[in-house]
């Protein structure tokens, strides 16, 4: 007989033998190339996590073979593989459910639609499914479905100390302002900006955390922590991101900071938020089910749109023939997108035309160094005063910036910011610029334009199918994948141009 014995981050198995072929399938987690800084060969011997500057394996295995265990997130793969294999194991739960000791009030969206509001009983039921499931899972709701009133609803109903985790200051000032309004009798505290003020309630930014993740300050709050959540959690396992790190000669170099904060927390609740968790046979799913657990909801952008939570949708691809095939996609892409001239004039073009309209635009761009000080020139050229925002200035003006863009004092801004997160319910047009095959990315852009208001029929979202026969094809066809799996029936193509 197997025995699993169980806590809140790990697993402990006894007579792991039988069990080498479910290790093997679901503990050994092949690569796709996005771990960098973490030596999993050391962390597999040792159980010490050591930052390397340069390190990719081709598997990444969570199996710690010295002391047999693997994070509990993926306890229930090995528990249905024994099932399935007729091997018999038994289950020590030695997590404990803390005891309900904060006694504050609901004061958010009702959501059941008793206000004459879409009704939104996800939110309500996302408390019971997540007791009903250990404790522990992630919601899969699409953006533009409430996930801040569902992380309310949790703490509400959970009345514990909570992290609640968010990836950028857009979304740390948002979400504390909304868990203020939402939740009375309780103090909420700030971890972000130069700001550590932890109270019952913290929301924080991983980066604050992260640059005092070795002190025992940070160490003492992490561990006092009963229910984590971690809004747009997919970062805990998403390419490239992290937290810049000096290693002892001074290089910078980047960790997933994501995922060692969460391992290192350990909440019995532990709630993921997001509208993207990934492909099921993904490594990056793999390892944001090992921090917290497996999906436990989904609720789609087909199904808000059907309820009417999120506004209808067409999304227009214009076709963009490039005559050069580059033999790389960064090369590619900066040639054939960021620096294209031909290319970035009939992006203005299409927003002075949406402009001209009556409608408000945003133009989402990953290059703050090329094509967003393009397009803004650009947009100077034709007469449009169009802002360009990105992480590099000062939050100041970041957070003026956004304000008047919702107050509808800005009709058109570009950025780099704006990917995810941040809500402009008013906002009728989006512009994807600068290409990729991120489905994430792909889909945190889409919500920012599905949000409902006064006077938006329906939202456009404009894209482009860049035939460059190789790599930036490819990428096109990716982000047309995702609009197709995400069930959007308005899908309207149109002849560009030929760059």
């Amino acid at each position: 007989m197997i025995t699993f014995t169980v806590n809140n981050i790990i697993t402990h198995v006894d007579n792991p033998h039988p069990i080498a072929l479910a290790v093997d399938k679901y503990l050994n987690l092949k690569a796709d190339s996005f771990y960098k800084g973490i030596d999993y060969n050391i962390y597999r011997a040792t159980g010490r996590t050591v930052l390397k500057t340069r390190y990719k394996a081709d598997y990444i295995n969570v199996y710690n073979q010295q002391k047999q265990t693997f994070p509990t997130g993926r306890l229930g793969y090995i528990v249905d593989w024994c099932d399935e294999n007729n091997i018999e194991c038994r289950i020590i739960d030695n997590r404990v459910e803390p005891v309900k000791h904060l006694h504050m009030q609901y004061t958010g969206p009702i959501s059941d639609g008793s206000d004459d509001n879409p009704p939104r009983m996800y939110q309500i039921e996302a408390p019971i499914r997540l007791k009903d499931r250990g404790g522990r899972g992630i919601l899969w709701h699409a953006t533009g479905s409430g996930k801040t009133c569902t992380g309310a609803r949790i703490i509400h109903d959970c009345g514990v100390k909570t992290l609640y985790m968010v990836p950028s200051i857009e979304l740390f000032d948002q979400t504390f302002k909304a868990l203020k309004s939402m939740l009375s009798a309780v103090t909420i505290g700030q971890i972000g900006d130069g700001v550590w003020d932890p109270q019952d309630i913290t929301v924080a930014t991983t980066a604050t955390l992260w640059s005092r993740f070795d002190t025992p300050t940070c160490k003492e709050f992490l561990s006092s922590i009963e229910l984590l959540i971690a809004d747009e959690c997919h970062h805990v396992a998403r390419k490239g991101v992290g937290t810049k790190t000096k290693n002892k000669k001074g290089k910078g170099f980047k960790v997933n900071s994501w995922y060692i904060l969460a391992i290192n927390c350990p909440a019995y609740y532990r709630v993921g938020l997001t509208g993207t968790p990934g492909k099921d046979i993904e490594q990056k799913r793999a390892l944001l089910e090992c921090t917290f657990g497996r999906v436990i909801d989904r609720v789609s952008v087909r199904e808000l749109i059907d309820i009417g939570v999120l506004t209808d949708v067409e999304v227009h691809m214009h076709k963009i023939n490039h005559i050069r095939t580059l033999p790389d996609f960064p090369s590619a892409r900066k040639e054939g997108i960021l620096l294209n001239e031909e290319f970035n004039q009939y992006i203005v073009r299409l927003a002075i035309t949406e402009l001209k309209a009556g409608n408000s635009v945003l133009l989402l761009t990953g290059s703050k160094a090329h094509q967003g000080p393009l397009l803004s020139k650009m947009f100077q050229e034709a007469g449009f005063d169009v802002p360009f925002v990105s992480g590099d200035d000062k939050r100041k003006k970041r957070v003026q910036i956004r304000e008047d863009f919702r107050a509808g004092k800005i009709r058109c801004l570009i950025g780099t910011v704006y990917r995810e997160g941040v809500d402009f319910p008013a906002l009728d047009v989006g512009i994807l610029c600068d290409g990729g095959q991120d489905e994430k990315g792909t889909c945190q852009f889409l919500g920012r334009i599905l949000r409902v208001s006064k006077d938006k029929p329906i939202a456009r979202m404009h894209d482009f199918m860049h035939n460059d026969k190789k790599h930036l094809k490819k990428h096109s066809n990716a982000r047309l994948n995702t609009y197709v799996e995400e069930e959007i029936d308005k899908i309207i193509t149109h002849e560009g141009i030929t760059v």
